[in-house]
């Protein structure tokens, strides 16, 4: 077996990590405290410097930083060492593949996964806000005006094509047929 068959699954599995690793949303701010986050990283560095015979890897170990009782990891740092030694290993291993990250197969489905839970919270959100203007429709307590409002909705709410427009169509139908801020907002409790 070659060097680069037996550190595929070593480097598809440090990409994978990369790949779940949160973006910080402050850099330096941002700190991981499980210490399975960094032990996991450098076991597969461990197991890079034993397929690959190269020591210089060591280098690339994460080290936490100690804390009254326990250790952190900033996690720009973190993704910094991580995407440095995947770089590393394409560099030297796989340069003839597409680079990780780079927008290949990797973040085409990560896109459609994304879009796919979008569509997915949408049509949910859709059939929530149905169901709820079915049960008011039934309510004998709404008023003709609410109760056109809502027959209205219903038949258009179906065209939203996101949460921003749905919020949109509510509140332009509920504006065109007189329906006050306070009645709209008890319709939907």
């Amino acid at each position: 077996m070659s060097i680069q068959e037996e550190l595929r699954p070593v480097y598809q599995e440090l990409q994978g990590i990369l790949s779940q690793t949160p973006q910080p949303s402050q850099p330096m701010q941002e700190a991981f405290t499980d210490s399975s986050t960094w032990t996991q990283v450098n076991g597969a560095i461990t197991e890079v410097i034993k397929i690959t015979g190269n020591a210089d890897y060591e280098r690339m170990k994460i080290i936490p930083q100690e804390r009254v009782g326990s250790g952190f990891v900033m996690i720009y740092t973190f993704r910094l060492k991580l995407g440095s030694i995947i770089d590393r290993l394409h560099a030297k291993y796989y340069a003839e593949e597409v680079r990780p990250f780079s927008g290949g197969p990797t973040q085409v489905i990560q896109q459609t996964q994304s879009q796919d839970q979008s569509t997915e919270v949408r049509v949910s959100m859709l059939v929530e806000m149905q169901e709820r203007i079915t049960e008011k429709l039934r309510d004998d307590k709404i008023t003709p005006d609410e109760r056109s409002f809502l027959e209205q909705l219903k038949s258009s709410v179906k065209g939203a094509k996101s949460v921003i427009e749905l919020i949109g169509m509510v509140i332009t139908l509920a504006s065109q047929m007189g329906i006050d801020l306070t009645s709209l907002s008890n319709l939907f409790r």
